[in-house]
C-alpha cells in the first residue's frame, strides 16, 4: 500500500482560513482599525504657557512723516530761541530754568520722534494719541515761543534799565549848579522808577513778566494767553517809561553842554 502524503497544516502567516480562529483574528484586526482612525482625528492641543498673540501693526506712513516733519520743525524754532535768549543777557537771572526747559523739550520730542517711528502700534487710536503729543505735549508754538520772546524782551530791557542807571550815576554830581540838568535828570529818574513797576529793576524781576517764566505747557491755554498779553502790556509800558528816561538823559547831557 502506497503511504498517503501528509496534510498540509494551517499557514501561520495568513493565520485561520475559517473557524473560530478566523473570527478572532477578524475582530483583532477591526479593533486595530478602530485604534488606527482614532489617531488620525485632529487633537485640540493645550496652549504654550506665555505664548504672545500675533499683532498686526498700523503702518499708516503718512501720518508718521508728517509726525516726523513737525518733530523736526520744532527742534529747529528750539535752536533759534535758544540762539536768541542767549544773546540776550541774563539780568535778571531767569535764562537758565527756560534753556532747560527748551532743552529738556527737544530731548522729548527727540525721543517722542523715535518712538513713532519704531513702535508698532496696534491700532490707529494708539498712534493718533503719540502723534497728538507732539502739538499738545510740549506747546512750542502755543506757550514756548511767546515765553522765552517775553523773557528776551525783559532781558533787553533789563539790561537797558541797568545802563541808564549808570549814566544818572554819573550825572548827578555834574548837574549840581545847573538847573535844566538837574530837572531832566529828576525826570530821568522818575521814568526810571515807573519802568521798575513794570518789570523790577535787575536783579528783581516783578509783576506780570515775573509770572512768564514760572509757565509750563497745559491744555488749557486761556490763563497761558492771558498771562502772556498782561506781561506784553507792561513790557510795552516799561519799554515806554525806559525811552523817556534815555531821552531825559540826552536833554541833560545837553543842557551841561555834553
Amino acid at each position: 500500500m502506497t503511504p498517503e502524503a501528509p496534510q498540509a497544516g494551517p499557514d501561520p502567516t495568513t493565520g485561520p482560513t475559517s473557524g473560530p480562529g478566523r473570527t478572532r483574528l477578524a475582530r483583532r484586526c477591526a479593533g486595530a482599525l478602530v485604534i488606527s482612525a482614532a489617531a488620525l482625528v485632529p487633537m485640540s492641543l493645550p496652549a504654550v504657557a506665555g505664548a504672545a498673540p500675533t499683532t498686526t501693526c498700523v503702518a499708516a506712513p503718512n501720518v508718521k512723516q508728517k509726525a516726523a516733519d513737525e518733530i523736526e520743525r520744532r527742534q529747529h524754532t528750539i535752536t533759534d530761541l535758544l540762539a536768541s535768549l542767549g544773546s540776550a543777557g541774563d539780568p535778571y537771572g531767569v535764562n537758565g530754568p527756560q534753556v532747560t526747559a527748551l532743552e529738556s523739550a527737544a530731548s522729548g520730542l527727540t525721543a517722542l520722534g523715535q518712538k513713532i517711528a519704531t513702535d508698532c502700534y496696534p491700532d490707529a487710536a494708539s498712534l493718533k494719541a503719540d502723534v497728538g503729543q507732539v502739538f499738545v505735549g510740549y506747546r512750542i508754538y502755543a506757550m514756548r515761543v511767546p515765553q522765552t520772546k517775553v523773557i528776551e524782551a525783559a532781558d533787553r530791557l533789563g539790561t537797558a534799565r541797568t545802563d541808564l542807571q549808570a549814566v544818572a550815576d554819573r550825572l548827578a554830581p555834574a548837574v549840581v549848579g545847573n538847573d535844566t540838568a538837574t530837572s531832566e535828570l529828576h525826570a530821568m529818574t522818575a521814568d526810571l522808577a515807573a519802568a521798575d513797576t513794570s518789570i523790577g529793576r535787575p536783579p528783581t524781576l516783578v509783576g506780570t513778566v515775573a509770572v512768564v517764566p514760572t509757565l509750563t505747557p497745559a491744555k488749557d491755554l486761556d490763563p497761558t494767553r492771558a498771562a502772556m498779553q498782561a506781561a506784553r502790556s507792561d513790557l510795552v509800558t516799561a519799554r515806554t517809561h525806559l525811552s523817556g528816561a534815555r531821552a531825559h538823559a540826552r536833554a541833560a547831557l545837553d543842557a551841561l553842554g555834553r
